[in-house]
């Protein structure tokens, strides 16, 4: 990209980085959007990774409510699984169940209930003397079953989860995060496939009457297959959902809601404005096949580990516990049409008469990431000179079966994988890039867990950190991988998203 192109870049990045930090000057009250603030969380990630997309307040501990009952299916449907109950097991009411508050299913003292039947109540009705039930069933008392539920919260990752009883009642001491909540949603999608598919139930019968759903996003938002509802006084109206849309799974959590209503609005919104720009930039989301539906072809296999923000975002992130609006979808910046010798208050003034009003963060960063990247010829301005050698290459491996470019290496030494070694200079110009990342370290993690996962694609790659700073003081990393020839890069980036992972390729010119 020449000179020119770049400075046009660099100009639209300033336009951008203005315009968001005019989006986050705005009061709090002004953007709670119909949720109480002390309360307020939200977060959307990607289902099959983790990877968060958006977020307010997410590692803010609140009360979970009743999607504490997510906890207690899990252990659910693990029992089925390893065999301890059936779905024909009867569990019984005891005096302790018996005397809950509602919402229940008005069990009493003695009487019994499949296990079936328990999994559609909870699902459903989110019954709390159903989920007592449960819990002495698996755990002996409800308080037992509490310690099992935290511990099994560590065991997934939930690390700032505690849970005190098995329906979500109030106790000061129960507490979650929107982000742990959505991890336990993900595992309850990817570890119990076949039990999943009850939260998409939009109803039960007992006793002779129907009980309807109280997820009503299921029904307003197209994909929607879960998962669950929570209210209390302290909580606000909470929500759980997930969605599988265009081959792309998605996780979103709202909590803090002031009414089931405006609960559901700002999920619905958050969810629209996540698929808008996942269909502008398909990238953003990791393909998905999910095992729980009937679908033909190879089943996604999510990865764990810690959440991995969406780094671009960092050089415009929030104040803490700001909220941050996302407007209604916008048409794309037609850069093209921009005169890009005006001045910078002329541009902003094009904007405007384009229909580009305030934007969120992440979407500011991210478009200023591509156009800065990518440019208008597809070639990157970074000079040799910036590009830092982050990590050595790593040491060869040992592989089974490794295919690269039509032959299979068999168990062996690995090391001499040809697909990214730096041959010809002329040719080899093509990186892959992961993301841009807030710090050095972050970018250099990133690798490192990119190159253990896809070792048989990436070979011998060298890991690369470039620094870029986006015109508004907060510098940048760039976290990539190179050199290749060009279809050697764009091969091993699509097997690369394949896996659920990330990245987009660009030709680096020195």
């Amino acid at each position: 990209m020449g000179k020119h192109s770049y400075s046009f870049a660099a100009r639209v990045g300033v336009v951008l980085a203005l315009v968001c930090s005019a989006a986050i000057s705005i009061p709090n009250d002004a953007l709670a959007a119909g949720t109480y603030p002390n309360r307020d969380a939200a977060v959307i990630v990607d289902g099959t990774n983790g990877r968060i997309l958006y977020e307010r307040n997410a590692s803010v501990r609140r009360y979970p409510a009743s999607l504490t009952k997510m906890m207690t299916l899990y252990l659910l449907f693990e029992a089925l699984d390893n065999g301890t109950l059936s779905l024909g097991t009867p569990i019984v009411a005891s005096a302790h169940a018996a005397s809950q508050t509602p919402t229940k299913l008005y069990i009493d003292r003695g009487k019994s209930i499949p296990v079936q039947t328990a999994i559609e109540a909870l699902v459903i009705l989110s019954a709390n003397d159903v989920a007592v039930m449960v819990a002495e069933a698996l755990g002996g008392t409800e308080d037992n079953f509490a310690r099992l539920m935290t511990q099994k919260a560590r065991d997934l990752g939930m690390a700032h989860t505690t849970f005190r009883n098995a329906s979500g009642l109030p106790d000061s001491e129960m507490l979650t995060t929107a982000l742990d909540m959505a991890l336990l949603a993900r595992h309850l999608a990817y570890d119990f496939p076949d039990s999943y598919r009850y939260f998409a139930l939009k109803g039960f019968n007992y006793g002779g009457r129907y009980y309807r759903t109280h997820n009503n996003v299921m029904g307003q938002f197209r994909g929607t297959d879960g998962i669950k509802t929570g209210y209390t006084r302290r909580s606000g109206f909470n929500l759980v959902s997930s969605v599988v849309r265009n081959n792309k799974h998605i996780i979103g959590v709202v909590m803090g809601g002031r009414t089931a209503a405006s609960r559901d609005q700002e999920m619905v919104r958050l969810l629209a404005d996540t698929f808008y720009r996942i269909g502008r930039m398909p990238y953003l989301a990791a393909n998905a096949n999910v095992p729980w539906r009937d679908d033909d072809g190879l089943k996604t296999v999510p990865t764990w580990g810690e959440p991995i923000s969406w780094q671009v975002a960092l050089a415009a992130s929030p104040p803490e516990n700001a909220i941050v609006p996302i407007t209604k979808p916008r048409r794309p910046l037609m850069l093209a049409s921009l005169d890009t010798d005006r001045s910078i208050e002329a541009l902003l003034a094009d904007l405007s008469k384009m229909g580009v009003g305030p934007v969120d963060s992440i979407a500011a960063l991210i478009e200023l990431e591509t156009f800065e990247d990518v440019g208008v010829d597809g070639s990157t301005s970074v000079p040799a000179s910036q590009i830092a050698v982050a990590l050595p290459a790593p040491k060869p491996a040992q592989f089974a079966a490794l295919q690269t470019r039509g032959a299979v290496i068999e168990e062996g030494d690995v090391s001499d994988i040809s697909l990214p070694v730096l041959e010809n200079p002329s040719v080899r110009q093509w990186i892959i890039q992961i993301g841009a990342f807030g710090t050095p370290a972050a970018a250099q993690a990133q690798l490192a867990l990119y190159a253990e996962r896809s070792m048989d694609v990436l070979g011998q790659a060298r890991r690369l950190v470039v620094p870029f700073s986006p015109v508004n003081g907060n510098e940048l990393y760039r976290a990539r991988f190179g050199l290749f020839a060009e279809g050697e890069a764009r091969e091993a980036c699509r097997r690369i998203m394949q896996r659920g992972e990330t990245c987009f390729t660009a030709r680096q010119t020195f």
